[in-house]
């Protein structure tokens, strides 16, 4: 008797002994869960407002403040044990039982973007040191200046919903050209800070090749840049103030998503019937094609091959997940967002997952 009521003892060690680490196991896989979960909600947030917008609909931002996943395990134990000495001294009735119970209250926040501060991180030209920086740092050319400038020294770049302005060659043309050029460092971009405002200067180097130099010569012509100058300051603004400057007419985070809303391929009906606004979704200009950076599908059934997909007007609007152009372009799309803050840094979504023990 004394063996039994030992083992019953240890009973209640064992079970408590298999829940130590189960609040830290707990912690890697709930992390990456909120992490895949939030950014996939933001993708279909994103997503659905540059659908909203191609339909005059207005555009609604909701972020994640907080996420909060509260933990806890409970253990219950029991055990009892009889016998009878009267009839039978080595008969007895034992028995023993356990209860493990884990449970999770995630609470999430959410907090509408509003107010001026939202309404300066939309519509407010995004800074030329920031467009400058990116293109330094590598960043696609085509893609970067595509997305967020309406022009450079005068050159106009084509816009998702404007089907009346003739399309500029020349822009394009400058894309390739800076591309070429960055590739073989023929020119660089650096920032500097004077005062507290920041100046963005293109440095050109003398190519040693005769390819890159005609390239430089024909850059310069596009851009109608002093051929004698090695430094030109990049400003703000549709026309420079001389030929020692480069001006860009950035766009800000709305022109970004409206712009890309032209690349929606809407319903035919929706069209016809004013529901949405009509648009070209490829651009023609200098006897070549010129491929949207985002293509957004249409149709009545939810896909079943999309990276992201959302509802709208009784039709599903997707981006193909075979799509890689449009994946990176919307990706980016978070930056874009990041380079339009006005100063005002926001806090960042906070994630507090109890370790346990």
């Amino acid at each position: 008797m004394k063996i039994t009521k030992l083992a019953l003892g240890l009973v209640p060690l064992v079970l408590l002994t298999g829940c130590s680490h189960f609040g830290s196991d707990k912690l890697v896989k709930n992390r990456f869960n909120y992490t895949a979960a939030i950014g996939e909600s933001w993708k279909s947030q994103m997503l659905l407002n540059v659908v909203k917008l191609r339909y005059g609909d207005v555009p609604i931002f909701l972020t994640v403040q907080s996420v909060i996943d509260t933990n806890s395990v409970r253990t219950l134990m029991n055990a009892n044990a009889s016998w009878d000495d009267a009839v039978n001294p080595l008969a007895w009735i034992g028995s023993f039982g356990g209860e493990v119970e884990y449970m999770t209250s995630p609470t999430v926040t959410y907090a509408p973007m509003g107010g001026a501060q939202f309404g300066k991180q939309m519509m407010t030209p995004m800074p030329t040191a920031s467009i400058a920086g990116l293109l330094q740092a590598g960043y696609s050319a085509e893609m970067i200046l595509r997305l967020t400038v309406h022009a450079i020294n005068g050159r106009q770049n084509h816009f998702g919903l404007d089907n009346e302005t003739p399309v500029d060659a020349g822009f394009y043309r400058i894309l390739d050209l800076i591309s070429a050029l960055q590739a073989n460092n023929s020119i660089g971009l650096r920032v500097s800070s004077v005062d507290g405002k920041d100046t963005v200067v293109l440095s050109i180097h003398e190519p040693r090749d005769a390819d890159s130099r005609a390239k430089l010569d024909e850059l310069r012509m596009l851009l109608n840049l002093d051929p004698n100058t090695l430094d030109f300051s990049v400003v703000y603004g549709a026309i420079p103030s001389s030929q020692k400057e480069i001006a860009f007419l950035t766009r800000s985070v709305m022109d970004v998503l409206v712009d890309l809303s032209g690349s929606i391929k809407v319903p035919m009906q929706h069209i016809t019937e004013t529901r949405a606004a009509p648009a070209k979704v490829a651009t023609y200009a200098g006897g070549r094609t010129i491929a949207p950076l985002l293509v957004i599908h249409a149709g009545a059934s939810k896909p079943d091959d999309a990276a992201v997909a959302v509802p709208y007007h009784d039709h599903w609007y997707w981006i193909n997940d075979r799509d890689i152009t449009s994946k990176s372009t919307f990706s980016f799309l978070m930056f874009i967002i990041n380079l339009a803050n006005s100063g005002e840094e926001d806090e960042s979504p906070s994630i507090v997952l109890p370790t346990g023990r």
